[in-house]
């Protein structure tokens, strides 16, 4: 049986992160991680989408931060760059050891730049405003799949809409956040 080599990749930075200290969602816990998903055939082509982010909690439950994604198809690409706050609604405790577990829902909001374009000339840039929704299912300590909704605006026409550009989006992703 052959493993992929990012399946495997994503599996040993799973276990050396449960090797740092304690992170969870507590004050002074720095926070990074994001997505990837690819699709190889659309109507549009194959389409690849990666999201990076990394933050710092500056007290329990609230996370300050940046965040930068590239969105491509065959037709449009669209860049966004912005910073961010996210506040967790409740933490899950373990009461034997007073450390986080389970899940941890959220709310975030992005403030930012964004820029699109396609193949047919249409090219802009603008102020970017996102609210996010999304879960952490903890793992250990230190390792959470993330789940999250994404609902942007931007003042300029960025995003993929067909064969043109429209100046909002929402979005769904998966991925994995570390907190050291």
């Amino acid at each position: 049986m052959k493993i992929h080599p990012l399946l495997a990749s994503i599996c040993s930075i799973a276990l050396a992160a449960d090797a740092f200290a304690y992170g969870g969602t507590s004050e002074q816990t720095i926070a990074a991680g994001g997505s990837f998903s690819y699709e190889p055939s659309t109507e549009h082509g194959s389409t690849i989408s990666v999201e990076g982010r990394g933050g710092y909690y500056i007290f329990d439950g609230f996370q300050v931060g940046g965040l930068g994604s590239i969105y491509d198809n065959d037709v449009t690409t669209t860049y966004e760059f912005s910073a961010y706050c996210q506040y967790h609604l409740f933490r899950l405790v373990n009461p034997d050891n007073d450390s986080p577990g389970g899940f941890s829902p959220y709310v975030a909001a992005r403030l930012g730049l964004a820029h699109g374009k396609n193949d047919y000339g249409d090219s802009a840039t603008g102020a970017l405003l996102a609210a996010r929704f999304g879960i952490e299912l903890f793992f250990t300590e230190n390792v959470a799949l993330d789940i999250s909704a994404d609902a942007a605006t931007c003042t300029g026409d960025v995003y993929p809409d067909d064969y043109r550009l429209k100046g909002s989006d929402v979005s769904v992703a998966a991925g994995l956040m570390f907190h050291f």
